[in-house]
């Protein structure tokens, strides 16, 4: 914009360079152990067997979070097919959407070999994400994250 502005008062202009690639942190220093630390008291209080299927996604769900760093869109676009194992743990593939002064940039999708616990955390979610979409009618979803009740 400053450029055809420029061009039409003929004015000499040279546009500033844009940054280079870089990710704002995605979550705040605060909130990552105080989610974590509720998440495992509200785990503690049920057998793996009887635990509501909302809260072993959340607790796989939270593990990728805070060990990828997706943003929000990063996260609801995660499909089965970005994990894959990585020796004995699992790993996600992100694709990293440009932001700010970026957009317009192609997305770079980015590998991140997760943790025993949240790999674990993630195997209960896909079990019980296995039993919630049998019942459904159509296609089958492919995203990671389903919704845990009817809707």
């Amino acid at each position: 914009c400053l450029e055809a502005f420029a061009r039409e008062g003929k004015i000499p202009f040279s546009p500033t360079p844009l940054p280079g690639w870089e990710l704002r942190p995605t979550v705040s220093p605060r909130l990552p152990d105080l989610i974590a630390d509720h998440l495992r008291t509200e785990a503690e209080k049920w057998s793996d067997v009887a635990r509501p299927d909302t809260l072993v996604r959340g607790l796989a769900m939270w593990g990728v979070m805070s060990e990828a760093l997706p943003r929000l869109g990063e996260l609801e676009a995660i499909r089965l097919d970005d994990l894959a194992f990585a020796g004995r743990c699992l790993a996600v593939t992100i694709t990293r959407q440009p932001q700010g002064g970026l957009r317009g940039k192609t997305p770079q999708p980015e590998t991140v070999r997760l943790s025993t616990a949240t790999t674990a955390h993630l195997h209960k979610w896909l079990g019980r994400r296995a039993t919630l979409v049998e019942r459904l009618q159509g296609g089958e979803p492919t995203h990671l994250s389903v919704s845990t009740s009817p809707n």
